[in-house]
């Protein structure tokens, strides 16, 4: 699938409507909308067309992260999630100042199938459903995949865009909860490592050689 850039100055375009609000039923997170102190969802365009009537210029000042670490405009891609800080000019205009960009998943696929037309993909333990118009599957199981979407209220990520990459290093964004799990994912913290929970949080590092996925985590972002 491929993997759109933004260019400098450009606009981006976020898929958003509701409130802002946080996760509060199973995995979910509750869709995506604007905030009193910013705007969340999915990058959907980098063009002047409008979504919900939400845009937003980026300036070269703007601070931009992926995954938690510095990254540059031109590491955003369609689908990835973002919380963006931005001013709103008179004439209804968002200029950001800040863009947190995360990924859903990083993983290898355990299982592949089909329901109801559509292919579902089984990551880290997680199910993720590819959009509607994925009529073939290229992927195996074993292969490693960036997954990029939202959770919805079962905790199922509804995919924006699902591509392979060599990374070797496990990613998982979402809630954290009091039983050591990140989005249902069990996690061991290394050294130095911090989760708390009830927060939301992107963390990384390298699978357990387990029966069942366990994140040995080594680097932890609440976002």
């Amino acid at each position: 699938m491929n993997r759109d850039r933004l260019t400098r100055r450009s606009t981006l375009t976020l898929l958003a409507g509701s409130a802002l609000t946080l996760p509060t039923h199973g995995w979910g997170q509750g869709g995506s909308g604007i905030g009193g102190t910013g705007i969340y969802g999915l990058i959907e365009g980098f063009s002047s067309i409008w979504v919900n009537d939400v845009r937003i210029e980026i300036p070269n000042t703007a601070t931009i992260t992926l995954n938690g670490r510095p990254a540059s405009e031109s590491e955003l891609s369609l689908g990835q999630t973002v919380a963006v800080e931005a001013v709103q000019a008179a004439d209804g205009t968002f200029t950001a100042s800040r863009i947190d960009a995360t990924f859903a998943l990083l993983g290898p696929i355990s299982q592949i199938g089909k329901s109801q037309g559509l292919w579902i993909l089984k990551v880290l333990g997680q199910y993720v459903i590819l959009p509607s118009f994925t009529e073939t599957m290229t992927l195996r199981s074993g292969d490693w995949v960036v997954v990029t979407g939202l959770r919805d209220h079962r905790g199922i990520i509804q995919a924006a865009n699902v591509q392979q990459t060599t990374s070797r290093e496990a990613i998982v964004t979402g809630p954290v909860t009091r039983n050591g799990r990140v989005a249902g994912v069990p996690v061991v913290l290394l050294d130095g490592v911090q989760l708390y929970a009830n927060t939301r949080a992107t963390v990384r590092g390298y699978l357990a050689p387990e029966a069942a996925p366990r994140l040995a985590v080594r680097e932890a972002v609440t976002t």
